[in-house]
């Protein structure tokens, strides 16, 4: 199953896993996850890959304490070592360019410059 995405806690893992591919390949018709191309790269073609969406009403389930509930969650999971929620890393590097520079070299920022002044499209 080259290519398929690695699941995460054994077999438990696995049946998430699992079900994604069901409900986003089979359900929709698309190429399974060990069928797919890249979505980086240049070899291949389209990754063909299925998108399946669940909306489900949050006062359904938990009412108007659903919020509460699942920040105290995300409390403890974070709490543990090793352990970051989805997005965590990219909002921790959006924090991190607001007050460090981005370094770049001597000879890209004279070209920019040079561009710049020309009026050329960077």
């Amino acid at each position: 199953m080259a290519g398929t995405v690695l699941p995460y806690g054994d077999y438990k893992g696995f049946g998430i896993a699992l079900m994604v591919d069901l409900m986003a390949g089979a359900m929709t018709g698309a190429r399974f996850s060990h069928q797919a191309d890249s979505f980086v790269g240049e070899e291949g073609g389209p990754p063909d890959a299925g998108q399946f969406f669940i909306a489900m009403d949050t006062l359904a389930f938990g009412g108007e304490h659903f919020t509460d509930r699942v920040e105290e969650l995300f409390s403890v999971a974070v709490g543990e070592p090793g352990v970051q929620l989805p997005g965590d890393k990219r909002l921790a590097a959006l924090e991190a360019s607001r007050t460090r520079p981005i370094a770049i070299s001597r000879e890209l920022y004279d070209n920019l410059i040079e561009r710049a002044g020309d009026g050329v499209p960077i």
